[in-house]
């Protein structure tokens, strides 16, 4: 992975919609939000989805290559940039200090970067990270650097930018497709907790984001299928 402050040219690739989560159970990636949904620009793992937050966890990835001409064996893998379909927000990096950086979520503001996640041209772009496969689960290093995993925390659900080397667990993500069961038939719900549900059935609090209200996939005929190859499976779906 490239050290920290080094850049190169990336070409946009494509676009691909699928649910990243912590492993082993660490929760599915989404936005972090307050009593009447109420946003918060931090990540957060979602313990249990339900029909009232599992659109809220469709990210799209978009994928990068270097450009040609430009590559080395420390740029070398796969660029993305993930952004949430619904809100439409991206995960990036906010450098506070020489050593720290924190990780949040926003729409827009990208000056000097293109405001369109297709014309990215640079891992320099605060967007970008580096995508790297390890087995079946994925790393994602921000701007490539190994300093700033995304990691998400065990014991509060909080998704921050960290080292291996300062702990380790729960840099390791899994991407998923979520599916459609023909087989599946939905189980019989509470009137609230279909599609208008309430705005406290969707709040995901730091310290216990799993979200009591509501069916789960299973119960909705709805199965993520995690990707055991994921890069290869990328590319293979485009």
């Amino acid at each position: 992975m490239a050290d920290a402050g080094e850049e190169t040219e990336i070409q946009f690739n494509y676009r691909q919609i699928t649910m990243v989560s912590g492993t082993p159970t660490y929760g599915t990636f989404m936005e972090k939000v307050l009593k009447y949904c109420t946003p918060t620009g931090r990540l957060v793992g979602a313990e249990k989805l339900t029909l009232g937050n599992s659109d809220k966890a469709l990210l799209n990835v978009y994928v990068y290559s270097i450009m040609p001409g430009t590559e080395t064996e420390q740029h070398a893998g796969t660029y993305v940039a993930l952004q949430f379909l619904l809100s439409r927000k991206f995960l990036y990096g906010r450098r506070v200090s020489e050593k720290k950086a924190l990780l949040n979520l926003k729409e827009g503001g990208w000056n000097p970067y293109p405001l369109f996640a297709e014309n990215i041209n640079t891992t320099d772009d605060p967007r970008v990270f580096l995508m790297k496969e390890t087995g079946s689960d994925v790393v994602l290093a921000w701007q490539g650097d190994t300093n700033y995993l995304i990691t998400l925390r065990e014991d509060s659900k909080i998704a921050v930018l960290g080292s291996k080397a300062n702990g380790g667990d729960g840099t390791l993500l899994k991407l998923h497709v979520p599916v459609a069961c023909p087989t599946a038939s939905p189980t019989p719900t509470e009137p609230h907790d279909q599609a208008g549900a309430k705005p406290e059935d969707v709040v995901v609090t730091q310290k216990d984001s799993e979200l009591e209200e509501g069916p789960g996939l299973e119960e909705l005929g709805l199965k993520l299928i995690p990707l055991q190859h994921p890069l290869k499976a990328l590319d293979e779906q485009c």
